[in-house]
């Protein structure tokens, strides 16, 4: 556990940083791949092994999916992850997988202050910190670059910037206590993977009543994605770099949405 102060020294924050992996072979690799990155930014990581699913037989037929078996390990982990949190009296939960990579050193390096910086309309938030992105390249994703990019007011300025929607992949997130309990509410749903369930929720008029959404546009976590314990037919799989490429920026940028949010100009306002 993290134990970080304001410097009136009058709140206490506490950040508790919980990473999801598996007993096996590919799990172990991957731990000794990216454990160093957490702890090179002052965030090393508890290790929260995947489960064997629950009620299973009750699902016979998908059961025999290799795929279902394991996206619902995968949700049930990270559930079970959301309940230890709320069993420790840590404010924050840094949720990440075993193959996620820090890409922006420089925002992790001051992670400590990085909640005090988010806008809470609501009690219940969530900031994926992490996404996929398709780096393929397209005529519709460039015209969809140069428009968002023109909203953002600058290259230089991207970084720092977030949107209010939730994007495939779970690898790296923040939550605070009233959105670990709202997540548990919810139904498993774990034959959608926990991205698809996630989006679903959060994108919907719903999801966006009860919660503060947030997606950083340019992720400063990737997946390394040279293995997987699951099967995978996406354009992104296999990627074994941490930091984003240009057609990647370009991605992230064309799969954003206004109106974007700056964090840090709101609190130096």
């Amino acid at each position: 556990m993290l134990l970080f102060y304001q410097r009136t020294g009058v709140t206490k924050i506490q950040i508790l940083h919980l990473s999801i992996t598996t007993d096996n072979n590919v799990g172990a690799e991957r731990r000794v791949l990216h454990t160093s990155d957490w702890d090179s930014v002052n965030l090393p990581p508890t290790y929260i092994f995947a489960r064997d699913i629950e009620d299973l037989a009750e699902k016979s037929i998908l059961g025999n999916q290799r795929l279902f078996v394991t996206q619902s390990s995968c949700t049930q982990t990270h559930q079970f992850a959301w309940k230890q949190f709320l069993n420790t009296s840590s404010s924050w939960l840094l949720v990440t997988e075993d193959d996620a990579c820090v890409s922006d050193t420089i925002f992790f390096e001051s992670f400590r202050s990085f909640p005090l910086k988010i806008p809470r309309g609501k009690d219940a938030t969530i900031v994926q910190l992490g996404h996929m992105v398709f780096p393929k390249i397209t005529l519709k994703k460039l015209l969809v670059f140069i428009l968002n990019l023109s909203k953002i007011k600058g290259p230089k300025k991207t970084s720092r910037i977030f949107t209010n929607n939730f994007s495939y992949g779970t690898h790296c997130y923040l939550i605070n206590r009233e959105m670990a309990s709202l997540l548990l509410e919810m139904d498993r749903a774990g034959h959608l993977g926990l991205d698809a369930h996630l989006m679903g929720f959060l994108n919907h008029e719903l999801g966006q009543k009860c919660c503060n959404v947030y997606r950083k546009v340019i992720p400063v976590s990737t997946q390394w994605r040279a293995d997987s314990n699951q099967d995978a037919t996406q354009e992104y799989f296999g990627r074994k770099r941490k930091k984003l490429s240009f057609a990647e920026y370009v991605a992230s940028i064309a799969n954003s949405s206004p109106p974007y949010c700056d964090f840090f100009d709101l609190n130096s306002q």
